[in-house]
């Protein structure tokens, strides 16, 4: 997977908080102003220092180091925003000033006036970035090792890359058979939940949009899944070494498990234990005598005693354990011993059993409620159009990589300028490789600033649905659109050529479920050691000490970091996706 992601980017992440450090600590009035600002962006810099040097020490997982660059990625775009909008003002709000002491004067008023507003958006996207790092960063000091922490998470992203989407279609379907996807971006019905705004287009008319050259922005947003069967605290995890945490955590496994089957045996068992047959073969499991004789039959009935009673009973015959328990108060059973029929070694989890009052409010809710996690980090990407197609659209990436436009990528041949100027801005120093021609763009706006670092992909394909909400940035110039088209066609990669009939359906799973099955394969056998636990004790109080105890990614919901854009601004769709790193306390 990627989105324009390098290893390099915690690097220029570091680089680019540090240069708006330096920025606002010369303007004037910065020490009152700005400080707060100041201090955070001081912490980003160190912060991301400290993930490259356990990046390069091999401490951090790849579905770990995934989730860190997506986070990373999404901060740096809030700070080249921030100094896009700061820039106008940048000579009027040094001490010397820019000579001219009336346009100064009206500068300063005015940047007084939106000052506060993309200051907070600033830090609550900063806010948002260093919670996502303190969490990932814990759950990998327990990676690759004996432990087995119940604290678990997920990073899930809002695309999918040839998937399946939730809700949606069992299987993803590309308009765009000879070309190799990077990702899908599905929208859909996926979206009716969420604020989708309005869109910029007229709906049901997308060939007035999506047209090849179209130049245009969405939001891919993030969702941090944090589960666990009691109450934890993700931002302050212990951090103290394997051993003592192994100890612990059988410990408490082990007290868990002796009070779970002190609950069960609180339930009316004498009773419950008449409407099941005990396996002949397999010691501690039953099978419901209440359910179908034909899934009897089947053997689909066999459960655990403990899945039976404490689960299976009370919701699937929940009127006549009612009953049950009625009867068993005006009647116990007192030659019943509950230690014989269930013992510890036939507890399977360590989990407190659902009362029934949780049963009952489960039983009686007339819809399920969908499960819904933190908000994470919001990154939002360019694109451009390069090939139509009935609902969907196929796009290759804009990217600036934190302003350094494709210096620090290993395949620069593959890199094209993209500008909005007259005259194409020269290359980077250190973009030895880039030799495609560089494309001109109209913006669609005066107000809209393209940055001098933004380069095309020509080798990564998206394919993206025109029921995505998005935003428009410009339209390719006409005379760069023949450029476009011929440096597509040479360089996207491909799939593989294929003879004879079309790729079946099942002959396409198939194939992708090997490929899903290799990769897992070799990220399973790769070699990471567990994240030095001193250092992310450092970062974890380097982040507390900045933007107080509150680090849970609950306490700092992010916010969509608008760019330069000052008329007709719409909001963007949440996208729902496929998740794309494992769990990262695996």
């Amino acid at each position: 997977m990627s989105f324009g992601f390098s290893v390099g980017d915690f690097l220029a992440g570091a680089s680019l908080a540090y240069k708006l450090f330096q920025s606002l600590s010369s303007a004037t009035g910065s020490e009152k102003e700005y400080k707060d600002l100041i201090a955070e962006l001081h912490v980003v810099h160190r912060v991301l220092l400290q993930v490259e040097d356990l990046r390069v020490s091999n401490e951090l997982a790849q579905a770990t180091l995934n989730s860190l660059l997506f986070i990373t990625n999404s901060a740096t775009e809030a700070m080249e925003a921030f100094i896009h909008n700061i820039e106008p003002y940048r000579a009027s709000l040094n001490g010397s000033g820019s000579g001219n002491v009336a346009r100064d004067t009206w500068r300063k008023s005015k940047w007084a006036f939106r000052m506060p507003d993309h200051i907070a958006k600033l830090r609550k996207s900063l806010a948002t970035m260093l919670c996502a790092v303190n969490i990932l960063l814990q759950l990998a000091c327990y990676y690759n090792t004996a432990y087995r922490p119940k604290y678990r998470a997920s990073f899930s992203l809002g695309y999918s890359k040839q998937a399946v989407v939730p809700g949606k279609r069992a299987m993803v379907y590309s308009t765009f058979s000879d070309v190799k996807l990077e990702a899908c971006i599905r929208g859909g019905i996926d979206l009716g939940s969420r604020d989708i705004g309005v869109y910029y287009r007229k709906q049901n008319q997308p060939h007035l949009f999506f047209r090849p050259g179209q130049v245009f922005t969405l939001q891919i947003s993030s969702e941090f899944f944090l589960n666990h069967s009691e109450s934890v605290d993700h931002s302050n995890l212990p951090l103290e070494p394997i051993q003592i945490l192994q100890e612990r955590a059988e410990a408490a496994y082990q007290a868990n498990r002796r009070t779970r089957l002190n609950q069960i045996h609180q339930l009316p068992l004498s009773y419950l234990c008449l409407y099941s047959e005990e396996d002949r073969y397999r010691r501690g499991y039953v099978r419901c005598r209440l359910c179908n004789d034909s899934l009897q039959k089947q053997g689909e009935t066999l459960m655990t005693k403990d899945e039976w009673v404490t689960l299976h009973f009370r919701v699937e015959h929940w009127n006549i354990y009612l009953k049950i328990c009625s009867t068993a108060r005006s009647h116990p059973d007192r030659t019943f011993s509950p230690e014989s029929w269930i013992t510890l070694d036939d507890v399977v989890s360590d989990d407190p059993i659902p009362t029934d009052g949780k049963i009952k409010n489960t039983i009686n809710q007339s819809t399920q409620d969908s499960c819904s996690g933190a908000p994470g980090p919001i990154l939002i990407r360019r694109f451009v159009v390069v090939r139509e197609g009935p609902e969907s659209s196929l796009c290759l990436g804009i990217h600036t990589y934190a302003g350094r436009g494709c210096v620090d990528q290993s395949d620069q041949h593959l890199f094209g300028i993209i500008h909005s100027s007259k005259e194409s801005p020269p290359p980077e120093q250190g973009e030895t490789g880039l030799s495609l021609k560089p494309l001109r763009m109209k913006v669609e706006h005066p107000s809209i600033v393209f940055p001098h670092t933004a380069r095309i992909h020509f080798g990564r394909a998206y394919e993206i649905d025109h029921d995505v909400p998005v935003r428009p940035i410009g339209l390719v110039h006409t005379g760069s659109m023949g450029t476009l088209q011929s440096q597509f066609q040479s360089n996207v990669s491909r799939e593989g050529v294929r003879t004879g009939e079309e790729e079946t359906y099942e002959s396409k799973l198939d194939r992708i479920l090997e490929i899903s099955q290799q990769r897992e394969v070799s990220e399973n056998d790769a070699t990471v050691l567990p994240a030095d636990m001193e250092t992310v004790k450092s970062i974890r109080q380097r982040i507390k000490d900045n933007i107080g105890p509150a680090i849970s990614p609950t306490a700092h919901p992010p916010v969509a970091y608008e760019p330069r854009l000052e008329h007709n601004w719409r909001k963007i769709s949440l996208l729902e996706g496929h998740p794309t790193a494992r769990k990262t306390s695996d």
